[in-house]
């Protein structure tokens, strides 16, 4: 934990009156602001739109960010990597996650989330997962797996606390042949 304060100093800058962290310009939310936004877009987009538009957001987001972090996990396995990455976002705020599956060959990474960003707005109400933005810490994962020979990888969020269950969790693995 104390290794990733210091580097969170020595990156994380106020230049211009803008936040950048690893050179990238921070747009700072609090959870509760995401969360109106999202009920809002969800009011206006329906549901389904909404999922869509945050998806795509969260997903070209981490393709970014795994652009950043590639250079700075040279040398580690695909696990090493995954806990790299849950352990950095964990620092960062996102909630707490957890590795609970890791088979590498073929892939199957299994990610377990608590304290979502949404808290308790959608608490066991909704009818379909609500952790869009955390999809976007799994594209990382996904570019890693991707980048050691296994391009036909999926993200699942196969429970979340919005439906009522005890936890969010997030599958990486092969695509299912149709």
């Amino acid at each position: 934990m104390e290794d990733h304060l210091q580097k969170l100093k020595t990156e994380l800058r106020v230049e211009g009156g803008h936040l950048t962290f690893q050179n990238q310009h921070l747009l700072m939310i609090s959870c509760p602001w995401f969360t109106a936004l999202q009920l809002e877009l969800e009011n206006t987009l329906g549901a389904m739109g909404t999922a869509s538009l945050i998806k795509t957001a969260a997903r070209t987001w981490g393709e970014r960010m795994l652009a950043i972090y590639t250079p700075q996990v040279q040398g580690m396995t695909l696990e090493e990597k995954t806990r790299y990455i849950l352990e950095t976002y964990n620092f960062k705020g996102w909630g707490q996650s957890e590795l609970v599956e890791f088979n590498d060959a073929p892939p199957r990474i299994v990610v377990r989330k608590t304290d979502p960003y949404f808290e308790n707005t959608y608490k066991g109400s909704a009818e379909e997962s609500r952790c869009y933005l955390y999809l976007g810490v799994m594209a990382i994962i996904a570019g890693f797996a991707i980048s050691e020979q296994f391009p036909n990888l999926e993200v699942t969020e196969t429970k979340c606390i919005a439906k009522g269950d005890p936890h969010c969790e997030f599958v990486l693995e092969p695509k299912q042949e149709d």
